[in-house]
């Protein structure tokens, strides 16, 4: 699952934003989390086949969480901004 963060009114990046991805179908255990790098970019591999939610926040950043996220068997989602 791979992605970017950019603010909304600036279109600008976000660097050093956590996201967090979990499973809404119990393909994973826990939550796991990454953060975004110097241009808002963030990724996450290896990832079972299964739906996800992925929420981005932090102190300046608050956003609502998308989920319904099906990845398939070796596959991988991206654009999710």
């Amino acid at each position: 699952i791979a992605g970017r963060v950019i603010s909304f009114d600036t279109q600008a990046p976000l660097p050093r934003i956590k996201v967090r991805v979990v499973s809404e179908d119990r393909s994973l255990d826990s939550a796991l989390v990454t953060e975004t790098n110097s241009e808002g970019f963030y990724k996450l591999q290896r990832l079972p086949a299964g739906t996800y939610q992925v929420s981005v926040a932090n102190d300046r950043l608050t956003a609502d969480p998308r989920g319904g996220l099906k990845l398939a068997p070796n596959a991988e989602l991206s654009g999710i901004d």
